[in-house]
């Protein structure tokens, strides 16, 4: 073939071989890299044990289940306990980790909005021990994910992407839960 024997377009040709290769190998390392560090860390947490972010949410989102099902006995916590569960349940059905972060918030103002009614009821005094219980254990699994080692891989993946020749090539950007 002529065309391959010119040789201003076999060295555009091998650019743009040598570039193409470059992107496609970034983008498979990088890839690798958000899956090794970032996303196994939030479902299975540093040393593959389940201590997680991602236990920690299905643990919040049970609080609020189980605080629900007590204000289902209480006639004026309805509406906040149907807040509750429908932001608990939206925290279950998510599998992106930003959608699960945004789920949490949301769980979080429900669950506190929940817990203000019921302190301000007359609940039985099980109820009221169980429903505080809960609550102090919904905000103590807050505090663990603020702490989890999940966000410093994050936050090192983030520095790496926004690095050259990284920065080149693009990458999804890993959420970070504080």
């Amino acid at each position: 073939m002529k065309i391959l024997e010119n040789r201003a377009i076999a060295i555009v040709l091998m650019v743009v071989l040598i570039a193409a290769g470059f992107m496609l190998g970034g983008y498979k390392s990088l890839n690798s890299l958000y899956e090794k560090n970032v996303l196994n860390i939030f479902c299975r947490g540093e040393d593959n044990d389940g201590v997680c972010i991602d236990n920690d949410l299905s643990e919040r989102a049970s609080d609020a289940i189980n605080m629900a099902k007590i204000a289902s006995k209480y006639h004026n916590a309805a509406a906040a306990m149907k807040d509750a569960q429908s932001a608990a349940a939206k925290l279950q059905s998510m599998t992106d980790i930003k959608d699960k972060a945004e789920a949490n918030k949301e769980l979080e103002a429900a669950v506190g909005a929940l817990f203000t009614v019921l302190e301000g009821e007359e609940l039985s005094p099980s109820d009221a021990s169980y429903v505080q219980r809960l609550y102090t254990d919904f905000n103590s699994r807050n505090e663990t994910i603020s702490h989890d080692p999940y966000n410093k891989y994050a936050l090192e993946y983030n520095s790496i992407i926004g690095k050259f020749p990284a920065a080149l090539i693009p990458a999804k950007e890993a959420e970070i839960f504080y």
